[in-house]
């Protein structure tokens, strides 16, 4: 009883720190004072007082102060090296702060995760000996009990949500204004989620018996799953690859199949005491389903490869290369138990999923580390391919550069600015140094125009041989201050203007698309009246995705446009005229 006073108060302690950690980094935001005032302690900060205190909860378990002192000093080590560092590659002025703290935080949460059984280990047993049905146990009693933990203080939340809003209805607002004050919820909800996780402690059966329920249902539906994928298989020879690249999301589905045969089959092994639960026929075909595995990565894998071919490397083909990696391991190293010894395979997976833990952990580290920058690696694959013409200048996505590679895209742009030797190096001086000049993606962008006779250079116009009306450039010059004009005339942009007849009248009108990487908004329909020329409307695609401006201008360039009469006619009644879209 003694013993479990002394852990359920050092878990209390422990979250109450942690609330206080968090509040003092909001304060110290707000004043503005170090280590907060830099980007890189604040990543650091922030990663340590989640991490840290949370470990020393789920660690405790009353063993060596000693072991659990050197674990966290360790954590705190790396945690306060990487975030410092990652933090900083947000930029000079943190526009792309986002994109690098959300791949930040979601691998050092794995990492964390990973290493957390190995530390209950050490600490339970004293040695650096990792049984895999201890690391089991361990792992997914971890899910389990933060999940529980999440619940139950949300569930916590909800109650003194009630409670001020009794009270509010009858004219007393002090619940309502002490509940939602930061200086209550920090250190009051971490000390109940770290009560919670005590709970989930004191009450491990409970725990084990929700884990054991979780475990039976996945390995029943494994058959299922098995079943699917050996379909699969059996069909694309009939239907060919065409449709799956064509789809634009084949990678993250097949890498999904691939990610839920592995937790499947992990819980029919379970911490390998066990017995597959399964007949001869059931049996033989979750063993092929594992054997073939490989050959979903390798699909994986070369639709991926195509893609940085084509296009060299991003921040999104990095992450999806890292996790083919990954799953490929897991999938060739359940593939190889498979065929070695089909009765006995299964007592083969834990030394591979311990070694892969390891190199999970590692990788979580070395991609917060200049070691294995996946943003420097986008911004030198895509700047050489400016410089060396795969890509031209017109085309080449700046702003990616500016807005979604932190500071190693910041210093691609200010080496571009300045460049001499280059065939088209005086567009790319003027393109690179506008969008440096940019303060964030939505930020109004003052045009450049000083007449009607500056319009021309900001278009790009189709067919090419087309002599834009110069009524229509003087009207464009007029409504230069328009709110969907203004990135067209802004330094180094253009956009693309169609001249097509869509009306059937034998007189073309025009048609003018953004040519801004990421521009999602209508396309402008314009028409000569009576008046001249003037704004008629809006075309919406009717497609979930329309593609690249780059991809846009190609099929424009390349005449792969036309006028087609919609399918259905316009239905009028009375005064109402219904139109199908």
């Amino acid at each position: 009883m003694k013993e479990n006073s002394h852990v359920r108060t050092a878990a209390l302690v422990a979250g109450l720190v942690q609330g206080l950690l968090l509040l003092l980094v909001e304060l110290l935001a707000e004043w503005n004072l170090w280590p907060i005032s830099t980007i890189g302690g604040r990543f650091a900060w922030y990663s340590i007082a989640l991490a840290v205190p949370t470990l020393v909860v789920l660690a405790w378990e009353g063993g060596s102060v000693r072991r659990l002192g050197l674990a966290s000093a360790g954590l705190v080590l790396v945690l306060l090296l990487i975030g410092a560092w990652s933090g900083e590659q947000t930029g000079l002025r943190g526009a792309s702060g986002t994109v690098v703290a959300v791949p930040y935080f979601l691998t050092v949460g794995l990492g964390w995760f990973v290493l957390l059984p190995f530390v209950q280990v050490w600490q339970a047993r004293g040695r650096f000996v990792f049984p895999y049905p201890l690391l089991f146990q361990y792992s997914w009693n971890n899910a389990l009990t933060l999940a529980i933990s999440a619940a139950f203080t949300g569930l916590f939340k909800a109650l003194l949500s009630l409670w001020a809003g009794l009270f509010q209805i009858v004219g007393i607002e002090f619940f309502q204004q002490l509940f939602s004050s930061r200086y209550f919820n920090f250190p009051v909800l971490t000390t109940v989620f770290a009560f919670a996780l005590y709970l989930s402690h004191r009450h491990v059966q409970a725990v084990t018996v929700a884990r054991r329920i979780v475990l039976t249902m996945f390995r029943n539906l494994l058959p299922v799953l098995a079943l699917m994928a050996l379909l699969f298989l059996a069909v694309l020879p009939f239907t060919g690859l065409a449709p799956l690249w064509r789809t634009g999301y084949a990678t993250p589905l097949l890498l999904a199949l691939v990610v839920l045969m592995i937790v499947f089959v992990n819980a029919v092994y379970q911490d390998g005491r066990g017995k597959a639960p399964y007949g001869a026929g059931w049996r033989h075909m979750v063993e092929a389903a594992v054997f073939l595995l490989p050959a979903y990565v390798a699909l994986a894998g070369y639709s991926l490869g195509l893609r940085v071919v084509q296009h060299g490397w991003s921040v999104d083909r990095f992450w999806g290369v890292l996790l083919v990696t990954l799953t490929g391991l897991y999938a060739f190293g359940y593939a190889s138990a498979v065929w070695s010894r089909r009765q006995a395979w299964l007592g083969r997976l834990g030394p591979i999923n311990v070694a892969l833990a390891v190199l999970v952990l590692v990788l979580a580290v070395l991609v917060n580390s200049p070691l294995l920058d996946a943003r420097r690696i986008a911004a030198s694959s895509q700047v050489a391919r400016l410089l060396d013409g795969r890509q031209t200048a017109e085309r080449f996505d700046y702003r990616y550069l500016r807005f979604k590679l932190g500071r190693p895209g910041e210093a691609a742009l200010s080496t571009l600015a300045s460049l001499q030797e280059h065939p088209q190096a005086a567009l790319i001086r003027e393109r690179a140094s506008a969008a440096l000049e940019q303060g964030d993606p939505w930020m109004e962008l003052p045009n450049v125009l000083t007449s009607d006779a500056d319009v021309p250079r900001h278009l790009r116009v189709f067919p090419r041989a087309h002599a834009v009306d110069p009524a229509y450039l003087n009207m464009l010059y007029r409504s230069r201050d328009d709110h969907w004009l203004r990135p067209c005339f802004a330094r180094g942009r253009h956009c693309l203007l169609l001249s097509i007849d869509l009306n059937r009248d034998r007189k073309n009108e025009y048609v003018l698309l953004q040519a801004q990487p990421g521009s999602h908004e209508g396309v402008l329909l314009y028409a000569r009246g009576a008046k001249g020329w003037e704004r008629v409307g809006v075309l919406q695609i009717d497609s979930p995705s329309k593609g690249s401006a780059a991809e846009q201008e190609k099929l424009l360039e390349t005449g792969q446009f036309k006028a087609v009469l919609p399918p259905f006619q316009d239905l009028v009644v009375g005064d109402h005229a219904y139109r199908l879209r």
